[in-house]
């Protein structure tokens, strides 16, 4: 129905009736000192404190219900307009699966929820204004609650006294008074609990939760009629701590959460997210692809694969946008997939060479322990197009703790946790690449260019003793052509991830492979 940005956006200009009803009471507050200030007669000064007294609470009174008339006007205009341009975007959901949609205009059940919604975001906003003021703090330090019109007495009592005593000259009492009132802010107390916050906030909060209040109802509607299973729940900033276990996750339905009610009876609009009782927290591992449409899931059937000696039994992970599998001795599958699915996609989308035609490589997931070399995150095996992933790196911070379990220098980029995919995805590209350019002769091909990429980088004044990680200088000046690869792979590794790129890495090498052997 909504984006959860367009919800947020949706109380703005509400909040800013309230802002407005915040600097006007402030301004007044400002303006009576300026003018009590210039009386010096303490008789007159009395009479005047007694005058003011009545204008405060008349010119309070007054700014306050042009806020509410603003309000009133502004969430008939949200309900009637947002809600209804909402509800009629879901039209198109029906439309796809071929069933009837009730135009807002018939649908008298949501109708009556709206219009009850609306008076309770009314009420609540109008409750809001009847218990505002400013917290105040004390010499002690804490922060006590003045109702507006108390405020306004003893900040200009207070004010005044300072001026015609001599205490304080007139800019240094203004000044501190705006800086007392702008601390706090325009605030709102639930005198029951002892809570405030700011006006503004709060109105935020009441409107919002009459909206999710709506919006709710018409995709619990939406779910029924077109036979969804499965509900998302959105994330946004500043949520109830109560609330915010229940966002950014999915879930499956399993019943109403809240029961019919009769035509005749407006419906009572839910105070509280459905019961644990009502929905189920999916598996993790269905999340994914949720939002493409479809869910990851591991495939009962086993597959053996032979890895140089090995054997290793695996199954495939339906629903991946890749050829990913996940070895019978992985442990945490459905965190290890999760955390891969994202990794891949990323490391794949960051790849700045032309890869054309390429046939992508295989990803198996594996135990990093038994199946896994120990000081190994991934393995490019070209025999069978695989990168073989250990299945205890499955977080950012385990990708960067592993990286640099050898030293900060032990490898390139080690502080980046997409290098090593991307330092195996090298690998696969050059001997993908090589058998492009040379067929059944790409071992060839690949040690003469082994050596030709080497001189051109320092032609290009790269200095690879200075430059190069351990783990790729030790294997520079071997004779096997496959280890002579390491420092090759590290170079096209550092022309995504080094800092220098742009002046360096990709400037070479991204010459030496576009220009001469992709034209």
């Amino acid at each position: 129905m909504f984006k959860p940005n367009e919800i947020e956006a949706m109380p703005v200009i509400l909040e800013g009736y309230f802002k407005d009803l915040e600097n006007r009471i402030m301004e007044d507050i400002v303006r009576r000192i300026r003018i009590n200030s210039e009386i010096t007669s303490t008789a007159d000064l009395q009479i005047q404190r007694l005058s003011e007294m009545g204008a405060s609470k008349k010119a309070i009174k007054d700014y306050i219900q042009q806020a509410l008339q603003l309000s009133e006007q502004g969430i008939d205009d949200l309900y009637s307009g947002a809600i209804r341009k909402g509800y009629n975007a879901d039209k198109g959901l029906y439309t796809a699966t071929g069933r009837d949609f009730i135009p807002y205009a018939e649908n008298q059940q949501l109708q009556q929820l709206v219009e009850a919604v609306k008076k309770q975001t009314n009420s609540d906003i109008k409750n809001i204004t009847q218990s505002m003021g400013f917290a105040v703090r004390q010499p002690d330090g804490k922060l006590t609650f003045q109702p507006i019109a108390d405020y306004y007495q003893k900040t200009l009592d207070k004010a005044v006294l300072d001026i015609t005593s001599g205490s304080f000259d007139y800019n240094t009492v203004l000044k501190r008074t705006v800086q007392e009132m702008t601390d706090s802010g325009l605030r709102w107390i639930d005198y029951a609990s002892g809570h405030h916050n700011r006006v503004p906030v709060a109105v935020r909060r009441a409107v919002m939760t009459g909206v999710n209040q709506v919006t709710a109802k018409i995709t619990e509607q939406n779910m029924e009629i077109l036979q969804t299973e499965y509900v998302e729940v959105s994330w946004h900033r500043g949520a109830r701590p109560s609330h915010q276990v229940w966002q950014g996750k999915i879930y499956r339905w399993k019943e109403k959460a809240i029961s019919r009610q009769t035509e005749t009876t407006p419906p009572t609009p839910p105070e509280n997210p459905p019961t644990a009782e009502t929905i189920q927290e999916i598996n993790p591992l269905d999340i994914a692809q949720y939002r493409k449409g479809k869910l990851l899931k591991i495939n009962p059937d086993v597959i053996t694969q032979k890895r140089y000696a090995q054997y290793i039994k695996m199954r495939k992970v339906s629903g991946s946008s890749h050829e990913l599998f996940i070895s019978q001795e992985a442990r945490n599958p459905e965190q290890s997939i999760m955390y891969y699915e994202k990794l891949i996609t990323a490391v794949e989308n960051d790849i700045i060479f032309r890869t054309g035609n390429m046939k992508k490589p295989q990803y198996v997931i594996v135990n990093g322990d038994t199946q896994m070399s120990q000081t190994v995150v991934a393995v490019y095996y070209p025999l069978n197009n695989t990168i073989y992933l250990r299945d205890n790196t499955v977080t950012d911070d385990d990708m960067r703790t592993f990286q640099t379990i050898g030293g900060d220098n032990y490898l390139v980029c080690s502080e980046n946790p997409k290098s090593s995919l991307m330092h195996e995805l090298m690998h696969w590209y050059r001997d993908k690449y090589s058998r492009k350019m040379a067929g059944r002769n790409c071992r060839e091909y690949m040690q003469r260019t082994q050596k030709e990429i080497l001189d051109y980088l320092i032609k290009m004044q790269y200095n690879t003793k200075e430059e190069m990680s351990e783990y790729a200088k030790k294997n520079i000046f071997v004779d096997d052509y496959s280890l002579r690869e390491e420092p090759i792979a590290e170079f096209l590794t550092l022309c995504h991830y080094a800092e220098q790129r742009d002046e360096v890495m990709e400037t070479v090498l991204r010459r030496w492979f576009d220009e001469r052997h992709n034209r």
